[in-house]
């Protein structure tokens, strides 16, 4: 909880602006050419709160020993990846390729944290 909520005080109000106002963070800090990539920024600064939201999930799976759903994690949120890549990206553009980035991580976050939840005690194990 202190590592989410530490991650949490530093990127969220970073994430904010880019959520808020990508265009004119955009046109500010690299000029009125970069501010079509607005849209971008939008989605993908929104996929980071989501994936700060859920926590050092991954390692505390690592940790306990369930390296393996890491591993099935990962296989399944790429082929998802390419998979949205393939289909969003020539319907949407650059906003269906941020799309396409931002799935594979809410999949490994969302199925981590569910995991974590199913696999791993809240309370030690008492001891005899």
């Amino acid at each position: 909880r202190k590592g989410r909520l530490l991650m949490a005080v530093l990127a969220i109000p970073v994430l904010l602006v880019c959520i808020i106002a990508p265009h004119w963070l955009l046109q500010t800090a690299f000029g009125p050419k970069f501010a079509i990539g607005a849209t971008a920024l939008a989605i993908m600064a929104a996929g980071q709160v989501i994936h700060i939201g859920k926590g050092p999930v991954g390692t505390m799976l690592s940790m306990s020993g369930h390296d393996h759903l890491q591993l099935v994690l990962s296989v399944i949120a790429t082929i998802a990846g390419v998979a949205a890549c393939f289909y969003l990206i020539p319907r949407y553009g650059l906003a269906g390729g941020a799309m396409a980035q931002v799935i594979p991580l809410l999949i490994r976050g969302i199925g981590s944290y569910i995991a974590v939840h199913r696999l791993i005690p809240r309370e030690p194990a008492e001891q005899p």
